[in-house]
């Protein structure tokens, strides 16, 4: 009988959290993304907010108060948002919506500076934030502006920080992170901010024991306790596997790294977070998958062609999307079909992937290309897998043209041509 009136408690206390959803505040999650203009110290800044179309509270960004939302540029200065309408987004979900702003900013000396996006109209609801209706919604963005960094583009997440997830399926999530000069990323997880940018009180890990019947059996398998984290490469994030219906708000920092050519070490340039909601519902659709090549490392001038396969249990129409830089270098590599489009599963779908490598390719960091695999049944709730594939091309080495050696006097000549590639330096 115990767990039939825990169970009781638990459903009371998600109907409570919907109806406080419809009739509470509005703003489901947001990030900034930042571009600097060479050889200046001005900034461009885009905001971009996910909203909850369904809340009786005003629908919009900004207004006419600090608290209705605004930019602090981290150097004493901020700047009200005003009143700025959503645009309804119904291909990523019910009562969902998508506000954006845009600024400049220029800062007079060199420095790091945290930019942040502030308002107190949090959506109400979230099951691991107590109260969130009276939490405010904060993200942010700090950057280095260093004139002996040079010119740098920051990383930007191409990936909608709004995703479905089903109740005992494994959920994952990547924000696609493109960083245009193949700077080294990292990632990890946060604790979604507040007040004074402090972390949320109260707050709770989507994995807590608070939101399962059966913690003990809680992973897809029902085979463990429930895992939830984020592969510090890739940004890859695992959550295996929700256990109630609602909505869950996580976070986490994605850091960019650069090598001092001097120093030799690895000098943080910026970090993001992103403070991003998770729908879970009560629903029976089994999760597609996608299958990968293995990692590569190829010298430039390699043509790489490759089959990428995906696959739905529930034999649902399938789309799979790749996000990296690869795609928008100068000669880059391609994908088809192309634009992705739903197709179908049975028995499987595929992808062709190609590239001619070449060395203006060449760089130290792997590229990584983020694919995602959305099903779409017919009357279920879509579900997404994604997965990671790195490339790294390297120059070809220089080629031994010969060898003059003197036995006698221990002493040799060893000549070699250069390497194929002119930007090879070592």
């Amino acid at each position: 009988m115990k767990g039939f009136w825990e169970k009781i408690a638990l459903s009371i206390a998600i109907m409570f959290v919907c109806f406080s959803a419809v009739f509470g505040t509005h703003l489901r999650s947001g990030e900034i993304t930042i571009e600097r203009e060479c050889n200046s110290k001005t900034v461009k800044i885009h905001l971009k907010v996910y909203i909850n179309t369904a809340s009786a509270a005003n629908s919009q960004l900004g207004g006419n108060s600090l608290n209705a939302g605004h930019i602090n540029f981290g150097d004493g200065s901020v700047q009200l948002i005003p009143h700025t309408q959503n645009t309804p987004r119904p291909d990523l979900g019910v009562n969902i919506g998508i506000a954006e702003f845009s600024t400049t900013h220029t800062y007079a000396s060199t420095g790091i500076y945290k930019i942040a996006y502030f308002e107190k109209d949090r959506s109400a609801g979230v099951l691991n934030i107590p109260l969130a209706e009276d939490v405010p919604y904060v993200a942010a963005s700090t950057i280095n502006i260093d004139d002996a960094i040079g010119c740098n583009n920051y990383p930007t997440l191409t990936i909608a920080p709004l995703d479905h997830a089903c109740i005992g399926r494994t959920f994952t999530h990547n924000a696609g992170v493109v960083d245009p000069e193949g700077d080294s990323l990292s990632y990890e997880m946060s604790v979604p901010a507040g007040k004074d940018f402090a972390p949320v009180p109260g707050y709770l890990p989507p994995n807590n024991a608070k939101f399962y019947t059966d913690f003990a059996h809680g992973n897809e398998a029902g085979t463990a306790p429930p895992t939830f984290s984020i592969d510090p490469i890739t940004g890859v994030i695992t959550w295996d596997a929700p256990g109630v219906q609602g909505e869950f708000n996580i976070a986490f920092v994605v850091k960019e790294w650069r090598k001092n050519p001097v120093t030799d070490e690895f000098v943080l340039l910026s970090s993001i977070v992103r403070d991003m909601q998770i729908i879970v519902e009560d629903c029976i659709n089994n999760r597609p998958d996608i299958i990968l090549p293995a990692n590569v490392c190829v010298m430039a001038g390699t043509h790489i062609k490759k089959t990428i396969t995906g696959t739905d249990p529930d034999f649902d129409m399938v789309k799979i999307e790749p996000f990296s830089e690869i795609f928008t270098l100068p000669m880059p590599a391609t994908y088809a079909p192309f634009p992705p489009s739903f197709g179908s599963s049975n028995p499987k779908a595929e992808q062709l992937f190609d590239w001619r490598t070449k060395c203006v390719h060449v760089r130290d960091q792997p590229y990584q290309i983020i694919y995602k695999i959305s099903d779409a049944p017919a009357h279920e709730t879509s579900l997404v897998t994604f997965k990671s594939w790195s490339i790294k091309v390297m120059a070809p080495p220089p080629t031994l043209i010969s060898v003059d050696l003197d036995l006698v006097k221990r002493y040799g000549m060893l000549k070699w041509s250069n390497s194929a590639c002119a930007n090879a330096d070592r």
